[in-house]
């Protein structure tokens, strides 16, 4: 069975969602993983979801949107008394992952070789694969479409992002 925030990332990719756009989704679901009880129910109607996403530095129109595309593509079920998280598995002794999360969308915002994104080139796009939780850190496929135009494919390289620092390590190109 899929971890929630793999099964997510799948979906979205899927489905077209634009990077940026699914990296705050994701970034909501790991708020919604750290208040979620042992069996995957967040008790709390949507203005409550929206003061968990202001206390995590989220928009509100970021977390209205990111609800809808997580209930769009089932990943969250709204019911009388709360939300239930699909293919919830409890956060335990790990780093959160909603810091996780905010993590790779800073790092994977910006081009390889850079310190800042230019306004003119698409930054890389993730595809969040795996938290290896013996070492603290999340495996991506990053996309760089910096160098490519349309006769050329992106440049793909598997990544692991640090979830305590956010440092970036590639480990195949």
């Amino acid at each position: 069975m899929p971890d929630p925030i793999g099964a997510a990332s799948a979906r979205l990719f899927a489905a077209g969602v634009e990077r940026s756009q699914r990296l705050v989704a994701l970034r909501f679901l790991g708020v919604l993983l750290e208040n979620a009880d042992e069996g995957g129910h967040v008790r709390c109607d949507p203005d409550d979801l929206v003061g968990l996403g202001l206390l995590n530095g989220m928009l509100p129109e970021e977390v209205t949107r990111s609800r809808g595309l997580l209930e769009t593509f089932a990943i969250i079920d709204r019911r009388p008394s709360g939300w239930f998280i699909e293919n919830f598995a409890p956060v335990g002794n790990e780093v959160p992952p909603a810091d996780v999360l905010a993590a790779i969308g800073r790092v994977l915002a910006q081009p390889v070789g850079s310190d800042a994104a230019p306004a003119s080139q698409p930054a890389p796009a993730p595809t969040v694969v795996a938290m290896d939780e013996a070492r603290t850190r999340i495996l991506c496929v990053r996309e760089d479409h910096s160098a490519s135009d349309a006769r050329t494919e992106p440049q793909d390289a598997l990544v692991a992002v640090d979830a305590s620092s956010g440092n970036v390590a590639v480990l195949v190109e």
